[in-house]
C-alpha cells in the first residue's frame, strides 16, 4: 500500500504575534483550530521574517529567497513570473497546491483567471464543489 503524502497547510499573517496564541503560551487568548493545527503539525518556535514589510516578506517566504536576490523591496513590487515557489515544488512532487488570501500579486501573469492559472487559484473554492486532480 502505498504512503501518502501529508497534507500541508502554511499560515502566514503579518497582522499576528506568535506571543499572542495559545500554542506559544498566551494565558489568555482562546483559538482552538489554531491550537489544533499546532498540536497535530509542525510547531515553528525558531523563524524570522526577511523583511518587515508584508508583500516582500511573503515573496522571500514562497520563493525560498532573500528580498534583495528577487528584488522585491516594498509593498509595490513584483514576484518575478520566472521566480520558482514553494507551490512549484509541491506541485512536482504531486500536491494541488491554492494560494488564497492577501498574496499581493502584481505581476499580470500571476493575475490569469484560474482557468489558465497553473499554480495558484485567488480564491479557495467552495467547499461543495470538487477540485479536479
Amino acid at each position: 500500500m502505498p504512503t501518502r503524502q501529508p497534507n500541508i497547510l502554511l499560515v502566514m499573517d503579518d497582522r499576528l504575534t506568535a506571543f499572542a496564541l495559545p500554542c506559544y503560551g498566551h494565558p489568555v487568548v482562546k483559538a482552538p483550530h489554531i491550537a489544533r493545527l499546532a498540536a497535530d503539525g509542525v510547531l515553528f518556535e525558531n523563524t524570522y521574517c526577511n523583511s518587515p514589510l508584508c508583500a516582500p516578506s511573503r515573496y522571500s517566504m514562497l520563493a525560498r529567497q532573500l528580498p534583495s536576490r528577487i528584488g522585491t523591496y516594498d509593498n509595490s513590487s513584483e514576484l518575478p513570473a520566472s521566480a520558482l515557489t514553494i507551490a512549484h515544488g509541491l506541485r512536482a512532487q504531486g500536491y494541488r497546491t491554492c494560494l488564497c488570501g492577501k498574496m499581493h500579486f502584481v505581476d499580470p501573469a500571476r493575475h490569469a483567471p484560474p482557468r489558465h492559472r497553473r499554480l495558484t487559484r485567488a480564491l479557495p473554492r467552495p467547499a461543495h464543489r470538487r477540485v479536479p486532480g
